[in-house]
């Protein structure tokens, strides 16, 4: 009889999906004609009312995505630095935020605060990571959604976030906002028929810099001799261009107060942006452009280390990436922006300083805020090509794009060289400064150039660093070094390139050189150039000697030096921050539980000065806290709740010494994650009942550290509670 019963109300549901999609058609009945449409637009099915429709601007498509502030570049250490817990010293081992930190602090004192934020500061913050589940839906069925969602339970305590973190009603995945599509996109698609920048050969100096105003015509095709007057005219031209905005403020005013439906929406993804930002992060005082960066910036990089830093296609990985989308919505609310910070100042200076012949920007030039400006070779490139992807009132299409990458690969290039040549000693400098010029190639002359710049300022490896590392620098080491130091900057620069113009990532590995290969896929080099000699990373920037000697002198002058401030705690030429730095993982355990347990158990705590009753392990930090300890409260918020907002920006990953137990604090929800120690048996044993020795699982541990790389906490965790800041 219930087989009989369902059977019925499947067949009522049948006829009356017919019905209704009979009605639809009859309504949008369009009488045919014979010049079909030029272009197919992308139909979605919501998940909410089934319904197949094209998203426009008026009837905005969007996707559930889960936005969760993050701090895990942060705690990004050296490639092959090993942070063993049981280690005395692995506290001294140097992290990225304690680096950017010490950096940022350093600079503070010698440049305005305003420019020195805009360079340094803003990395050193946590930052926004945005996750999707790639299932559509329509904003107004997801507004009906959210009110039935938090309409069926009333009571705080049981669900405090209840109404403000939905589920996924196909794939139940956590969210807590909604991604708008763009109706149209944002960056033009690439074509591989496009125009491309020519390669001019190395006697000429090449200026890449596009725009379309300029009666489609392309300025690379203008060559230059040298630096001379005609300069000057060919950079007003490009100064004259940059300073357009095809996005007018009048225009933007305006649309920004009409509020379609899709504008409304991405004020409203933004919006809680700053809101999940500012509740689990100390910094309070951010703007929303520092937000915007901030969240492109995490997203990005973070979905880098998911790949293992390797752009290639063919790899396994069933994650979906909401990056594009993310770039596209974020482009388009910077785009109303009346105030904000843009990149093109800084553009303009690199170009004056390679192609115009007008000299840079000093580092004393005052900024708008007062105070030094901070000078072009301290600002990191990667930020500046963030920065010029969001907030530049140019048309971003694929040509410029590529231009800028350009641009910014050579500063970079040259940033690393100075950085390698600063670890040389005294007579390692002095022996290439002794180089014949006339008998050396490019990189040899510019390496020579560059030892007797930093050799006249004094930056050169000490004895004690000489007799500590015995480093041998040769050609090959050196350009390992910098092709090291510049593949984050082109990483980046493909994933971008990527995810803003959909053009298909490398579908095999590299066979030489994985600079080469990517420098080919944004067309810096032709895609037949193959090459792994030591001066490969100078046949990239395609640039006569001539320039790259000038360009190379001119960084080096703008290093921060005492007697340019005397007033300043400056007794060294300061060098900019350029490192390379690898995955982060989590603390490494020892193999023996015993071991971690008559470590930690007379330990002291930090806040109290005391022994905890019940100590827990930051496996992140290694900081020991309270746990369930009255010693320890602050405003009644738990240690273990307090730490995770400083440490992990809402996210902490303890093991509890007494019990062996992981405990996860996810913002306002806590987890018993169970035990990375086993017996010989794979048991776990819980509160150390049985009293058996347990030995560390690398299955286990290695499961647990992926799942705080990939931010999957919140959907592959299901019984999860509240600890209501008393934990």
């Amino acid at each position: 009889r219930k087989k009989s019963v369902k059977q019925k109300l499947l067949q009522q549901f049948a006829s009356k999906q017919r019905i209704f999609e009979a009605q639809m058609e009859a309504e949008n009945l369009v009488p045919f004609t014979e010049e079909a449409p030029s272009e197919t637009k992308q139909t979605y099915s919501c998940i909410i009312c089934s319904i197949d429709s094209v998203n426009t601007e008026m009837r905005p498509i969007a996707t559930f995505v889960l936005c969760q502030p993050a701090s895990l570049l942060l705690h990004c250490t050296a490639p092959h630095a090993e942070r063993a817990i049981m280690d005395e010293r692995f506290e001294d081992i140097p992290t990225l935020h304690s680096t950017l930190h010490d950096h940022y602090t350093t600079l503070k004192m010698l440049f305005s605060s305003g420019s020195t934020w805009q360079g340094v500061g803003q990395r050193a913050q946590p930052g926004l990571h945005v996750q999707s589940c790639c299932h559509y839906l329509h904003v107004e069925c997801y507004k009906t959604y959210s009110d039935s969602q938090r309409s069926r339970s009333t009571d705080p305590l049981h669900n405090p976030l209840k109404g403000k973190e939905l589920s996924c009603p196909t794939c139940r995945r956590l969210s807590n906002t909604v991604l708008p599509l763009p109706p149209e996109p944002f960056f033009k698609p690439y074509s591989p028929t496009e125009l491309k920048i020519p390669v001019s050969p190395a006697t000429q100096i090449p200026l890449p810099f596009t725009h379309s105003c300029l009666d489609k015509s392309y300025l690379s095709s203008n060559p230059l001799t040298c630096l001379g007057c005609s300069s000057h005219k060919l950079h007003s031209k490009i100064k004259q261009v940059m300073q357009q905005a095809p996005i007018d403020l009048v225009n933007a005013t305006i649309l920004k107060a009409t509020k379609t439906p899709y504008y409304t929406s991405v004020e409203q993804f933004v919006n809680s942006l700053e809101d999940y930002y500012k509740k689990y992060v100390e910094q309070k005082t951010l703007s929303q452009q520092d937000i915007l960066i901030l969240s492109l910036h995490t997203t990005l990089q973070c979905e880098l280390i998911e790949r293992n830093n390797s752009l290639v296609t063919d790899l396994e990985c069933s994650r979906k990436y909401c990056t594009g989308r993310l770039i596209s919505v974020l482009a388009a609310q910077s785009s109303m922006l009346i105030e904000c910070h843009s990149s093109n100042d800084l553009l303009l200076e690199l170009i004056n300083m390679l192609y115009g012949g007008v000299p840079g920007a000093s580092s004393t030039s005052k900024s708008p805020a007062g105070g030094p400006r901070l000078p072009l070779v301290m600002q990191d490139p990667s930020w500046v090509l963030l920065k010029f992807v969001l907030f530049s009132k140019l048309q971003t299409d694929w040509t410029n794009f590529v231009t800028v990458v350009r641009l910014l690969f050579t500063l970079q290039a040259m940033r690393a060289l100075h950085s390698v040549a600063a670890k040389f000693s005294q007579d390692e400098q002095l022996a290439w400064t002794q180089k014949n010029m006339s008998e050396c190639d490019d990189f040899q002359a510019l390496l020579g150039v560059t030892c007797r710049e930093l050799s006249k300022l004094g930056i050169h490896a000490t004895v004690g660093e000489m007799d500590i590392t015995s480093y041998v620098w040769t050609t090959q080491s050196i350009e390992t070094n910098l092709q090291m130091l510049c593949m984050p900057l082109l990483r980046e620069a493909v994933l971008l390139g990527h995810h803003m113009y959909d053009k298909p990532l490398p579908t095999s590995p590299p066979a030489t050189s994985e600079l080469v290969h990517l420098a080919s896929w944004l067309e810096l080099v032709p895609s037949s150039t193959q090459t792994s000699s030591p001066s490969t990373t100078v046949k990239v920037l395609n640039l006569p000697r001539e320039v790259l000697l000038k360009f190379s002198c001119d960084l080096v002058s703008q290093l921060p030096q005492p007697r340019d401030m005397p007033h300043s705690p400056l007794t060294e030429p300061l060098m900019p921050l350029v490192q390379n730095w690898g995955r982060p993982r989590l603390l490494t355990l020892p193999r023996l539980y015993g071991k971690l347990y008559l470590h930690y158990r007379h330990v002291k705590c930090r806040v109290c000065r005391g022994v905890p009753h019940d100590p827990a392990l930051c496996l992140v930090c290694g900081q020991l806290v309270c746990v369930r300890s009255q010693c320890c409260q602050w405003l009644n918020t738990g240690e273990c709740t307090k730490h995770a907002q400083k440490c992990g920006a809402g996210t902490a990953i303890y093991l509890v010494i007494m019990s062996s137990t992981v405990v996860i604090i996810r913002g306002e929800r806590v987890y018993l994650w169970g035990s990375v120690y086993l017996d010989q048996h794979d048991e776990e044993d819980i509160d150390l009942k049985r009293g058996k020795p347990l030995y560390l699982s690398d299955t286990r541990y290695n499961c647990l550290n992926q799942q705080w790389i990939s931010h999957s906490f919140d959907h592959t965790l299901k019984r999860w509670g509240w600890h209501q800041q008393q934990f």
